[in-house]
């Protein structure tokens, strides 16, 4: 990731504003996060290797065999709020949006306790045009997550007058590489 890239995400020493330990990886597809919350919610037994393999090929920028990976963990983990993010996650990465809108929603029903189902939820919305559901979703957000810098970041960017988010989505989706 460029040096300007870094900054304008918040990378300090390696870690990010969101709260996510490492660095964005390609396609801004957040990697070692992703990483760092499986290896907090999962118990001390064997890891998933399918779902390893899924958070492999996310990285990769490989979205379309990621997914597929995904959705079979889902099936097996219904009621997992990581993997409905992960779903979610890799969604919006194929610009499947209302997927993506839907797979964040089930994750804050399954539980979901990370600002950035949050933040992707808001971005979904925002993709779809539906400001006020993202204005909505980052409010909700911020009650639980007060300091989240990316929360704070979008929201302030989404009440800008005129909207520079209209002509910025697509740069905040898809970060340069």
């Amino acid at each position: 990731m460029r040096a300007a890239g870094r900054a304008a995400h918040g990378a300090r020493s390696g870690t990010c504003r969101c709260g996510m330990m490492g660095s964005m990886k390609r396609n801004g597809y957040p990697a070692v996060g992703i990483l760092l919350l499986w290896q907090l919610t999962v118990p001390a037994r064997a890891q998933d290797h399918t779902l390893d393999e899924a958070i492999r090929l996310a990285v990769a920028a490989q979205y379309e065999a990621a997914l597929k990976l995904f959705k079979q963990e889902l099936s097996l983990h219904p009621e997992d709020p990581l993997r409905h993010y992960l779903v979610g996650m890799t969604e919006f990465k194929l610009a499947n949006f209302p997927n993506a809108i839907g797979r964040f929603q089930d994750a804050l029903e399954k539980g979901a306790e990370f600002p950035q189902v949050y933040y992707w939820l808001a971005r979904g919305y925002q993709e779809t045009g539906d400001l006020p559901q993202a204005l909505s979703t980052l409010e909700q957000g911020l009650q639980h997550f007060s300091r989240n810098e990316d929360l704070k970041s979008l929201d302030a960017l989404l009440r800008t007058d005129p909207p520079e988010w209209s002509e910025r989505s697509s740069k905040v989706a898809n970060p340069p590489r």
